[in-house]
């Protein structure tokens, strides 16, 4: 297992668990690892809208277009998706 995952594990972010087949081990998020992570989101949401905000309009329709091409382009949801891909 790897170092990483230990870790988050001693600290009760997540919980290991042996899969049915025995071979595997399922990592969860723990209430705590859960609490970690939305604040983790939230930071990032809104350093993003800071970033967004300076950038300027032209920038935003530029990192969107960005964003839509590294999750499929056409296959990102149509709400995402920008009008000229």
């Amino acid at each position: 297992m790897s170092r990483t995952v230990k870790e988050l594990a001693a600290a009760g972010l997540i919980a290991l668990e042996i899969a049915e087949d025995g071979r595997r081990r399922e990592a969860r998020l723990t209430p705590a690892g859960l609490a970690f992570e939305a604040a983790c989101a939230e930071r990032m949401r809104s350093s993003l809208a800071r970033a967004y905000r300076t950038g300027g309009v032209e920038a935003a329709a530029g990192a969107r277009r960005i964003w839509s091409a590294l999750a499929g382009g056409r296959g990102a949801h149509p709400r995402h998706r920008s009008p000229d891909l």
